[in-house]
């Protein structure tokens, strides 16, 4: 979570580190043989929570990371372990229906666990029209978008002449959630050199035909977008400025094209429809904050906030590994502070950002005056499985969220920094993945450490999902539903594959409530076309057949494929 919001891009991703019980393996190192520079690549375990514009958790987001992905829990929350990191830039994109692409790149400095929070911006903005006559609208908030008549296909190429769902956001770059908002980090890519971005405001617009296809504009046609330019920042507005498109493969900008500056605003005639960018470059350095305290302890959980003139300021909030590294503009001045969440000020100076990469030791005097810092640990168990070796706690302070996963022995361990003489009310969450069952507890949070075990057995995971085990390999998926009919029950579980529309479908059919046997079926599901009649068995936990109610059971094949399953009866 962050204390104070995000304004103009300064820091470029919102990545911060996390500690993790045991380490990953050592780091590897390749070498780009153009540039005759080698690049260290870690292994990193990852580790988050997707939210929306309003703070509020967005389950069953796709997130991918390094040819990895995971599907969001109920309360947001994902997990991917073994990801290549190089230091480059590793590039973690979310998508959700509903919104539009959303992401971040995390700046690897070390083999570790990272933690992240990230935003998603919902479709807004909403109106539809003919696409034979196209489209003029200005949007309450002063931006524009032209769309000729006649000009958009659907997603094989064929020109589009029905209804149009329409949805577009655009982002104020005096905001304060700026970057935090935007899709991905705020690097420009132009002619293989990258830069950081000053913006001057984005622009996204999604089309929907009937049938819910994407439609985009048809080749050699064009879009007016309109960029209104906040009044505070028209005296840095150029005549004409850089326009970027977001690239969802890199995660970076892609230089295309300019805008031009007319009556307080940017125009720019774009020909195709993503995120757009209005931008001016800066060189980047890479910069890493080290936080510790008089003993040379790593601090964290705290909010770390860097100012500069002209950018304005980011704040990002630093996990308990104490360590932050991100891409900033080389040569600028720059303001930093930390904070608690409580609003107390721990440090503060100005440094500035070199042109060659860089670390800078921050030493924050913990445990005197009005501040100190508490742990909260123990073990999540279950009474009739023992300690959950599968699973994670979250605990919810404020608008403060702190997420760890739990060792093999099923302990837990969070940093946080509290405010003495103040007692703090939280929330502690336990989740077992491996028995869908999850239990809360009411915590107060005071000066002491608090030892605490949780129980993870209380109730049961509402969500609808089907987990499958293919071998040693695990897979979630969402949107699991149960078709009741005379003659069968069919358990069907779908989910994207890759985020490409092409759809993983993996399920059980044939069975009735007293002979939970049948067929085992899948599609586009790692190689996988099963059709085993009669050779699974099914064992249903819970069984009903009122719409709306859940069908809880699992099931097994051959010794080689086995599932849990949570299903909503349709």
């Amino acid at each position: 979570m962050r204390f104070n919001k995000l304004l103009i891009a300064l820091l470029i991703t919102l990545a911060v580190t996390s500690c993790r019980k045991d380490d990953v393996s050592d780091p590897k190192t390749i070498l780009i043989s153009n540039e005759f520079e080698s690049i260290e690549v870690y292994n990193i375990e990852l580790q988050g929570i997707v939210k929306n514009v309003e703070g509020e958790s967005v389950e069953g987001a796709l997130v991918q990371a390094a040819g990895q992905q995971a599907i969001t829990s109920e309360n947001g929350v994902f997990s991917l372990s073994n990801l290549s990191a190089p230091e480059t830039g590793l590039y973690v994109k979310i998508e959700a229906e509903g919104y539009f692409v959303g992401g971040t790149s995390i700046y690897a400095n070390e083999n570790q666990t990272y933690s992240i929070e990230l935003t998603l911006v919902p479709f807004h903005n909403y109106n539809q029209f003919n696409a034979s006559e196209g489209m003029d609208q200005i949007m309450n908030d002063g931006s524009r978008i032209i769309i000729p008549s006649d000009g958009l296909i659907d997603d094989s190429g064929n020109l589009y002449s029905g209804q149009v769902d329409f949805y577009s956001y655009w982002i104020n770059p005096s905001d304060d959630r700026m970057p935090e908002l935007s899709p991905g980090a705020l690097v420009g890519n132009q002619n293989d050199d990258l830069f950081a971005l000053r913006s001057f405001g984005m622009i996204a617009v999604e089309l929907r035909g009937e049938a819910g296809q994407e439609l985009n504009l048809a080749e050699g046609i064009k879009s007016t977008l309109r960029f209104p330019i906040p009044s505070e920042m028209l005296s840095d507005a150029e005549e004409q400025i850089d326009l970027w498109h977001f690239n969802e493969s890199t995660g970076n900008w892609d230089h295309e094209g300019v805008a031009i500056l007319e009556n307080g605003a940017y125009l720019a005639d774009v020909p195709h429809f993503s995120w757009w960018n209005c931008d001016i470059p800066f060189n980047l350095t890479n910069l890493c904050f080290n936080i510790v305290d008089n003993f040379g302890d790593p601090v964290g959980n705290v909010n770390l906030t860097v100012f500069a003139d002209g950018f304005g300021y980011a704040s990002v909030f630093v996990g308990p590994q104490g360590v932050y590294c991100d891409l900033v503009p080389a040569g600028q001045n720059l303001e930093v502070s930390l904070t608690t969440f409580c609003g107390d000020e721990l440090y503060s100076t100005v440094i500035q950002a070199v042109a060659e990469d860089e670390s800078v030791d921050i030493v924050v005097p913990i445990g005197s005056g009005s501040l100190n810092e508490v742990n909260i640990s123990g073990v999540v168990s279950c009474p009739s499985t023992g300690t959950i070796e599968n699973g994670y706690v979250v605990l919810e302070l404020g608008d403060q969220t702190y997420l760890d996963y739990v060792g093999e022995d099923g302990s837990y361990s969070l940093d946080i920094i509290n405010c003495q003489g103040i007692d703090h009310a939280a929330t502690l969450i336990a989740y077992d993945l491996d028995e869908l069952t999850g239990g809360t507890e009411e915590i107060l949070i005071q000066s002491d450490d608090l030892e605490l075990d949780i129980s993870a057995c209380e109730e049961s995971l509402t969500e609808d999902l089907f987990i499958i085990a293919l071998g040693a390999d695990t897979h979630t998926m969402l949107d699991c539903k149960a078709n009741i009919s005379s003659a069968e029950i069919t358990i069907i579980a779908q989910d994207l594959i890759g985020g490409n529309d092409q759809y993983a479908i993996l399920g059980v059919k044939g069975f009735s409530e007293n002979n939970f046997g049948g067929n085992l079926f899948s599609s586009y599901w790692s190689g996988m076309n099963l059709n085993a009649e009669n050779q699974i068995s099914v064992t249903i936990e819970h069984y009903t057949e009122v719409p709306g109610e859940q069908i809880v059971g699992s099931f097994s094949y051959n010794g080689e494929v086995s599932g849990n399953f949570i299903a909503t009866v349709q």
